[in-house]
């Protein structure tokens, strides 16, 4: 039977190209439908969105560490070292190499039709099994509360997402209850869904749909040709 589900308010995926910068598209693949361009472009245009943000972030760490007073010795003087080295380091990797990274979805509550990536939330449960390839998937996503006498000590608290439609994931011998390791599994959710419940209602839930290798496989070739033309 159907499980209810309460939807509530869905923030737009906030994914926008970098102000004046011009954005080189390559040609679409010939053997790909428009539904997988659609996918790898998402890929792409997500990758490039958390690339900057880790380059502007790896930029911060790097100018904190060269600004704070620096140690004259011993210990300290040495783990500040290997600090700034790999800071720079890893500065370097994201300027000069371009190497494309599955990006991650956003929390549950920001996703919207479009949004792609690898899911944060790894204790991923079958709800129930609709077909061969379907499924009605929940998770355990963790919030953080202030704890404690005066809002001491963050307190952290699971709490169970609401009823999502999974397709192309293989349902073979899965059932009501069994949990689903997702950590390496790019998802794309594809569209708001509306299904009939056997009691005659009807309930409205996003459709995530696992996303190919092949599809993969494009994204890693657009993105190498894409990102030649960034930093």
């Amino acid at each position: 039977m159907f499980r209810s589900v309460a939807i509530g308010a869905l923030a737009a995926l906030a994914v926008a190209a970098t102000a004046g910068e011009p954005e080189t598209r390559p040609a679409m693949n010939p053997a790909l439908s428009a539904d997988d361009d659609a996918m790898v472009n998402a890929l792409v245009t997500a990758c490039m969105a958390q690339r900057d943000q880790r380059i502007k972030g790896t930029e911060a760490r790097l100018k904190r560490l060269q600004e704070a007073p620096q140690p004259t010795g011993g210990a300290e003087y040495q783990q500040r070292a290997r600090e700034l080295k790999e800071t720079r380091a890893s500065l370097k990797d994201l300027r000069d190499k371009h190497k494309p990274f599955l990006p991650l979805l956003p929390p549950s509550r920001d996703w919207s039709v479009g949004s792609i990536g690898v899911p944060p939330n790894t204790e991923w449960r079958v709800d129930q099994v609709l077909s061969e390839n379907e499924l009605l998937v929940t998770f355990t996503y963790w919030e953080t509360f202030a704890g404690g006498v005066d809002g001491g000590i963050p307190v952290q608290k699971p709490f169970t997402s609401r009823v999502y439609w999974l397709k192309g994931y293989a349902a073979s011998g899965l059932v009501t209850g069994t949990q689903i390791d997702m950590s390496r599994t790019v998802l794309y959710v594809k569209e708001a869904k509306t299904y009939g419940t056997t009691s005659g209602g009807s309930n409205t839930t996003f459709v995530l749909e696992v996303v190919p290798e092949r599809i993969v496989a494009e994204f890693n070739r657009t993105f190498a040709e894409r990102s030649r033309g960034k930093h």
